[in-house]
């Protein structure tokens, strides 16, 4: 059964969009070609910002992957669980904010920021561990035959 994890949200990306909402506001409200075409730019970032804070999903699969999508707009990332080596917590002193970061493959990082990190790397080990039997289980049957 596939399991899905979505993005925390954060102070600062609910600011952002509260700044873009009201400089969009103030540009529509004071009428000239050049107003309304920098408000319609702005107003086509402040729809991909949206997208990202509500669309971005970690999705593990039957099939053993984690696909990572941020938002409609992007690109999904592909991970097969077996190439991940590890997933810590890490903190940020700086601004006070928590992500999982994962390394896999060939010296890869990618930071995401699941609503609960715990479950998160809690489902990750026990996909890793569902892998492992499996893969045991084929070895197996292969020095059987």
């Amino acid at each position: 059964m596939d399991r899905t994890f979505h993005e925390k949200g954060s102070w600062s990306g609910f600011a952002l969009v509260m700044i873009l909402a009201g400089f969009v506001i103030r540009l529509f409200w004071y009428r000239s070609s050049i107003n309304a075409l920098m408000a319609l730019i702005l107003s086509a970032f402040l729809i991909i910002v949206i997208d990202k804070m509500i669309n971005s999903t970690y999705t593990f699969t039957d099939d053993f992957k984690l696909i990572i999508r941020n938002g409609k707009f992007s690109k999904k990332t592909v991970i097969m669980i077996n190439e991940i080596t590890s997933a810590r917590i890490v903190n940020l002193k700086v601004f006070g904010r928590r992500y999982v970061l994962i390394n896999y493959g060939a010296d890869h990082e990618l930071g995401i920021r699941p609503q609960v990190e715990e479950r998160f790397l809690r489902e990750l080990k026990i996909r890793q561990k569902k892998l492992d039997e499996e893969l045991e289980n084929i070895r197996n049957i292969a020095t059987e035959n």
